[in-house]
């Protein structure tokens, strides 16, 4: 996982400074990997996609088993001072008594996008970029990496100095190393096991002394174990990777932990800090290839407009994207930015007309197709479902490594009981499922084929009037009448997946074939119904039902773990798709 290269040497740090730029012509420059727009002159521009690349590939070379690109394509806002900066960073940093900020970083589903400013005189104007960009590169491991790792390996990499020949990075933190002689340590013991939700996570003081600590066992780690030739990490996150418990596993690593720490104390009284430098005088990297071209004013505000709604400000998103539209109701790029902003709001029926406006447009934005076939998707007429697979197909080809297009797919295919393309597109996205979110869906969606695919395998049974054969049990059902209240629309169970562990409750029939329940989980109660009881997949765990399983008397009381989708009929939690009856 954090296979370190042998080309890393160490050495005591120095830095250069940052020259300065202020064309105001705005271009595009595209490197390969990065998309640059900057208002700071073409060659100001193309050090910047230089300094781009060369992280990029450091952390390539270093960490040769993570995947260093974002699923999600990564633009840089380049801006020549303070002024430009305000004009796109986030609202929270407007107000007086906020952070000066140098940089920022915004991660979303579609695009990502790092501000920065060129005129800082700082020794490392890039530092938050930096910090954030080596998040990035471990966003696949942070489930498993203990937060003190996750950030503390951040802060690590957040002085590196990209030079022509080499990169320098791990140079010590001063304000860290005078913050810490000044304040009492957290004892490791309890620094292995803080979360998200730590107070010493949120609280100002507390938090600073977090950060610093988690610098210094980090930087500590890792000089002494290219010193000794070893690796702590990689072996710390071995032990991580299979949930061990974090003291236990640090014990295991790192030796004892109060040695430890009083060798960390030490350590950051030191006078002196060593670094590593990584000749970077071989990397592919030619700025002569960067494609590069002046962007009109309309270009600059519809970008503008995208990420302002990325960084949350969405009436400025909204009020620039409707200029724009109002000269050229042809820019994509503005209607992806009103679709997004309405998409943060919760305003889903305007995201989705806003989305279908840019894919009219042909916009090469992956996540737009891919949102429009949501408008389809839940239909019933075939010739919708064919535009919402044309919609994920094209997403696809634009983007090859976006997993839920395949997920949303499949299961469009398999709605249609098309099983054999749902398995093609679900063993494609195998390759490219790595983040937790990923993983969970894609297991889900292959779950539900392999319930569809065995059903298929059954002998076909006609059963009597009233029966209906599913999983080798046999369901008889009664044929009331249906109240009002248990009226539901008729919809492909296609939403969002849940499962629902607990007891059956309240079973109710109603005709035609309606079925209503409820599961009392230890959380909540899950409201739930099936319009057709006779497509209801029932099996059961460790024991055989005897005779026929009457569901509306035979379920009440009985423990089930529930499969159903997120339903538009919002009297209910969802629609059921399967019911696994235990004892």
């Amino acid at each position: 996982m954090f296979n370190r290269c042998a080309c890393l040497v160490l050495l005591l740090a120095t830095l250069s400074g940052v020259a300065h730029a202020a064309p105001d012509q705005w271009i595009e420059l595209k490197t390969g990997h990065f998309t640059i727009y900057s208002d700071v002159g073409e060659k100001k521009t193309r050090q910047i996609g230089d300094q781009f690349e060369r992280l990029r590939w450091m952390f390539q070379t270093l960490f040769p088993k993570v995947e260093v690109d974002p699923v999600e394509p990564l633009f840089v806002i380049a801006l020549k001072n303070k002024k430009q900066f305000r004009e796109f960073e986030p609202e929270a940093y407007l107000a007086k008594g906020t952070l000066d900020l140098a940089g920022y970083f915004a991660n979303s589903s579609d695009r990502d996008y790092i501000l920065l400013r060129t005129d800082t005189d700082t020794d490392h104007p890039y530092a938050t970029v930096f910090h954030e960009y080596t998040h990035l590169q471990f966003r696949d491991e942070e489930q498993e990496m203990p937060l003190w790792l996750f950030e503390g390996m951040a802060e690590f990499f957040q002085n590196t100095d990209i030079r022509q020949k080499d990169v320098q990075l791990g140079e010590a933190s001063v304000n860290d190393i005078l913050f810490l002689r000044q304040n009492n340590l957290i004892p490791l013991a309890d620094l292995f096991r803080f979360d998200q939700n730590s107070h010493y996570y949120h609280e100002e003081n507390k938090g600073n002394i977090f950060y610093a600590e988690s610098w210094a066992l980090t930087h500590y780690l890792m000089i002494t174990g290219k010193i000794s030739n070893k690796d702590f990490v990689t072996d710390y996150m071995r032990h991580m990777a299979r949930h061990e418990d974090p003291v236990q596993a640090a014990e295991e690593c790192f030796g004892n932990l109060k040695k430890l720490q009083s060798a960390l104390e030490d350590y950051i009284h030191n006078s002196s800090y060593k670094q590593f430098v990584l000749n970077s005088a071989a990397a592919a990297i030619d700025d002569s290839k960067f494609n590069v071209r002046s962007l009109s004013q309309p270009e600059v505000d519809a970008s503008r407009a995208d990420e302002l709604a990325h960084v949350g400000r969405f009436d400025d998103a909204d009020n620039m994207a409707n200029a724009v539209l109002k000269e050229d109701s042809n820019n994509a790029t503005a209607h992806e930015a009103l679709a997004y902003s309405a998409f943060r709001k919760g305003n889903r029926e305007a995201a989705m007309r806003e989305y279908g406006n840019a894919v009219q447009l042909h916009t090469d934005n992956f996540f737009a197709w891919s949102m429009a076939a949501m408008q389809n998707f839940q239909s019933v007429d075939q010739s919708a479902k064919k535009i919402a697979q044309t919609d994920l197909q094209e997403s696809i080809r634009l983007n090859p490594r976006y997993v839920l297009s395949y997920v949303n797919l499949a299961e469009l295919y398999m709605s249609t009981s098309d099983l054999g393309d749902a398995r093609k597109f679900l063993t494609e996205a195998q390759t490219y499922a790595h983040s937790p979110r990923d993983r969970n869906a894609l297991n889900a969606s292959i779950h539900q084929l392999k319930t569809m695919t065995d059903i298929a395998k059954q002998k076909p049974i006609t059963p009597p009037q009233g029966q209906q054969v599913q999983a080798g049990t046999i369901i008889t059902m009664p044929a009331p009448e249906t109240p009002a209240d248990m009226k539901h629309p008729n919809e492909p169970a296609t939403g969002p997946k849940h499962v629902a562990d607990g007891v059956i409750q309240s079973v109710k029939c109603g005709y035609p074939a309606v079925l209503e329940l409820t599961v009392a989980t230890k959380a909540k109660a899950v409201k739930l119904y099936i319009n057709n009881y006779y497509q209801l997949q029932v099996s059961a765990l460790n024991y055989t039902p005897q005779g026929d399983l009457q569901p509306c008397k035979d379920m009440q009381g009985m423990r089930a773990r529930v499969g159903y989708a997120e339903s538009s009929d919002k009297s209910v939690d969802g629609q059921i798709i399967s019911i696994e009856l235990r004892k």
